[in-house]
Order: C-alpha cells, then structure tokens, then sequence
C-alpha cells in the first residue's frame, strides 16, 4: 500500500487519513480538523471575457450577481414598478422585493404612517454601471449595497 504522504504528529508518523479518524484527542496534537464551515470555496483564477469567436467557449454564461438596497422610494410604489423601472435602463432584474427602510436616527415617523419604501434589488454585476447612472433615477432615491443588520 502506498502512502502518498504522512504527517508527524508530536514525534510519530500517522498517515492523513488515520490522523483524522483514529484521533480522538485532537487539542493534545494539536491537529487542526476542518470542519465544512471552516473550509473556503474555491474561486476561479480567471473568469474569461473574451467574445471573440474561437474553437473552444464556455458550456454556459456565468455571472456574478449583485444585490442593492433601492431606498427612499414613494410608498405607492410596487415591486412591479420598480423592476420595470429598472428593466427600462437596459438592466435585467434577477429579484426584486420590498424591503424594510434604512432608518436613521433622527428619523422617527408617526405611529402607523409609512414615508416611505426599500427594495432589494438583484443585478447582474455587468449591468451595475449602467443601473447607477443617478441622471437616470429620481431627486433623493438611494441605492447602496446590501446588508443584513446585526441584531445584539
């Protein structure tokens, strides 16, 4: 049997696999396990761009996605609105939701009133520049990245 390659543990061999299965007081080694959560994913060197038309191309098109906070936004406004909106800037709409406002601090609206809307809004990334054109989008809308607050 062939070992293709061993770790010394505290002065004694023990093969990879054996380290991880048979070893049951991991703080004594001091041998690190990972677990699935510690471990990254695997991000491509190189993501090609090239159009040009050759003997080799890709099994299908990948895109990296981009979720937006779209906030301060008239409250009669509907997600259907909304995606339209933003399909007429020549952007195509992975999802679009409502979503709770960025409050402020200062900002405490009365009791059953609501001033306003957010949405979270999903763009491919090749399309954010041109869905950030702020000549395009009305006085005083925001859009800023995404974000799940942190509740203590």
């Amino acid at each position: 049997m062939v070992i293709p390659f061993a770790v010394l543990i505290i002065g004694t061999w023990w093969t990879k696999t054996n380290t991880f299965k048979n070893c049951n007081s991991c703080m004594e080694c001091r041998v690190d396990i990972p677990t699935q959560h510690q471990q990254q994913q695997r991000v491509p060197l190189l993501l090609g761009k090239s159009t040009v038309g050759c003997s080799i191309s890709a099994a299908e098109r990948r895109r990296t996605k981009v979720v937006l906070c779209v906030d301060n936004v008239t409250p009669t406004c509907t997600v259907e609105d909304m995606s339209s909106f933003i399909t007429g800037l020549s952007v195509q709409v992975v999802s679009c939701f409502e979503a709770k406002t960025r409050r402020r601090r200062n900002d405490r609206p009365a009791v059953g009133t609501v001033s306003r809307k957010a949405f979270r809004v999903c763009v491919y990334d090749d399309d954010l520049e041109r869905l950030l054109n702020a000549n395009a989008w009305p006085d005083s809308i925001s859009i800023s990245e995404w974000f799940l607050s942190q509740k203590h």
